[in-house]
């Protein structure tokens, strides 16, 4: 873990502030529609200050995806703004542009020549390939060439060494892949580091454990804001609601 003890002197607070922490992202009322036309969110305004924590709870899968994808700067609403102005990582493990005929050393430095830090290119990529744990001949293999295993961490570790202002984290393949033999302790250091201080939105199908300090919650049922307010509060509110469409549906049949 040479080269991860060498990147710790730059996960500092990167925003000095007297009053307010900057927004990072802000939502003005917001409408993102779903695949079959319905909306995935409607009229939503949220605002996302650096150093924050907010958790998404909703039934629906389209609503979580539309919303953590419209943060990551991935989608756009087709009516209201989206302004981005921190630096916002794509949902963690699911890396854009990567492609399966370049090795990972070619893929990683493209994506961090991008998104990675100025002068840092050469830490970084230290960093993907320890993180990695891979020969220098398999460092050197085409991405498409490796199993999914490897294919998935390699993508996390990519997303990892990136340092964002605000982490952007879906049910999966996050948290599936954290539950795999693939899941090492040098990605856990870094992920436990990483959100630490960044802004976090993550989705609480599966709440991310460390996360529950200090965070905030949004509920959303069929694309309405429903609630907005303490983590622990929202989060009782989604399993009552939750209780209560179990109890109709079984009234129903």
């Amino acid at each position: 873990m040479a080269v991860l003890h060498v990147l710790t002197a730059r996960t500092g607070l990167r925003h000095v502030h007297r009053t307010k922490p900057p927004s990072l992202v802000h939502l003005e009322r917001a409408t993102k529609l779903a695949p079959s036309g319905k909306a995935a969110f409607a009229d939503l305004s949220l605002r996302i200050r650096a150093g924050q924590r907010w958790v998404v709870f909703s039934r629906e899968l389209h609503t979580r995806s539309a919303l953590l994808q419209c943060v990551a700067g991935l989608q756009v609403p087709e009516r209201g703004a989206v302004t981005i102005r921190g630096h916002v990582s794509w949902p963690l493990g699911q890396v854009p542009g990567l492609s399966g005929k370049l090795s990972c050393a070619e893929n990683s430095r493209f994506l961090l020549g991008i998104y990675g830090q100025r002068g840092q290119l050469e830490v970084e990529l230290a960093l993907v390939q320890e993180l990695m744990d891979l020969s220098q001949e398999e460092w050197g293999e085409p991405l498409g060439h490796h199993s999914v295993g490897i294919r998935n961490r390699f993508k996390l570790a990519l997303s990892l060494t990136c340092d964002f202002d605000l982490y952007v984290i879906g049910a999966s393949p996050l948290l599936a892949f954290r539950q795999s033999p693939g899941w090492t302790e040098p990605l856990q250091t870094l992920l436990e580091r990483r959100l630490q201080t960044r802004a976090v939105l993550s989705s609480g199908v599966q709440p991310l454990a460390g996360l529950e300090a200090g965070s905030r919650g949004l509920v959303l049922a069929e694309g309405k804001l429903v609630m907005k307010g303490a983590l622990a509060e929202c989060q009782q509110a989604y399993l009552e609601a939750q209780s209560a469409a179990v109890a109709n549906k079984r009234r129903r049949s």
